[in-house]
């Protein structure tokens, strides 16, 4: 009968020092389950360990804590972790998240970028319910949303608005400098009405 348990304080396992200084869960038949402890010293990895086809590692209190599947996804407070390399039932607390991404937004202050059209913006939202290429509030509760590719779309539309803004800067200077060109225009009226005026009294 093989122990189930094993206590190992050898300086190593085998010639090949695979692993020393351990605890290891054996079944019946003999093979190593898992093994808490000093990995191999080439790799210098100290922890819980199994290399079974099929079993996932947990580290649980009272029904809820840590599962590493044996695909290494890992899931916090969740056995689920779909397709994810990390799954967190409930909310992440973090000082900074940093996202790596690809394919960041200026593309919009290219020269050869068509910024729609206010009026194609107001046609959109009207037909749609939502800005263009950014997804409706049913999308988002039933697919969620991946935060780099969310945050280029949010950008594009920030670049989009400060375009508009630009846009609508210029043409409000140029109403301005026509209102001034109109007044003055307007006063030198003014100045010839009152000279007709006198002219014309003094005639009679």
């Amino acid at each position: 009968m093989h122990p189930v348990v094993k206590i190992q304080n050898k300086n190593y396992e085998d010639s090949d020092d695979n692993f020393y200084g351990w605890i290891g869960g054996y079944d019946k038949s003999g093979d190593e389950i898992w093994w808490l402890g000093e990995g191999s010293i080439r790799g210098k990895q100290l922890g819980l360990f199994t290399d079974r086809t099929g079993y996932d590692l947990k580290i649980f209190n009272k029904g809820k804590g840590i599962t590493v599947k044996n695909n290494g996804n890992v899931g916090i407070g969740t056995l689920s972790t779909g397709s994810h390399r990390l799954a967190v039932e409930g909310s992440i607390g973090a000082r900074e998240v940093k996202v790596e991404a690809s394919g960041w937004s200026d593309f919009v202050f290219y020269d050869d970028y068509k910024l729609p059209t206010l009026k194609e913006v107001e046609n959109h939202i009207k037909e749609k319910g939502h800005l263009k290429n950014i997804p409706s509030a049913k999308e988002v509760e039933e697919n969620g949303v991946y935060l780099g590719e969310m945050d280029a779309k949010l950008l594009q539309k920030i670049e989009e608005l400060t375009l508009y803004t630009i846009q609508q800067e210029k043409e409000i200077r140029e109403l301005k400098k026509k209102i001034a060109e109109n007044k003055k225009q307007q006063k030198e009226i003014d100045k010839l009405k009152i000279l007709v005026q006198k002219i014309l009294k003094d005639k009679n």
